[in-house]
């Protein structure tokens, strides 16, 4: 078996739980979000806050991460397209983890930042 095939099906069934999750319980999730906000600019707070609502922000990230998870299993995806997809995978992790600051759940982001990465110089990999 290749490295990346339970990379793939572990970050994908990461993002199906945590993408359910967001679109079924946001307000369970006003926690990470709430703690995101606080270091982002200010018109990113107002835009989540007041124009959208954070618990449609939430439900639009779930879905998000339901295509990311969609992706992942999509074994015959070309590689052009898993490239930029580790990537942001990875930067997404990274970003979270500078965002939400250091808590009971860093340990998993840690993780999934690995896997991350570990997709991407597969994905890279000539």
């Amino acid at each position: 078996m290749k490295p990346e095939a339970p990379l793939r099906v572990g970050l994908a069934a990461t993002y199906i739980f945590s993408g359910i999750d967001l679109v079924k319980n946001p307000t369970a999730w006003h926690w990470a979000i709430n703690q995101a906000l606080v270091n982002l600019p200010d018109f990113f707070s107002t835009f989540v806050n007041e124009t959208i609502g954070v618990n449609t922000f939430l439900k639009v990230q779930g879905v998000g991460e339901l295509i990311l998870a969609v992706l992942l299993l999509t074994w015959f995806l070309p590689k052009k397209i898993l490239q930029p997809l580790a990537a942001f995978i990875t930067v997404e992790m990274f970003f979270i983890l500078v965002l939400t600051g250091i808590d009971y759940y860093t340990f998993r982001d840690l993780g999934l930042l690995g896997a991350g990465l570990a997709l991407t110089a597969i994905a890279y990999r000539k």
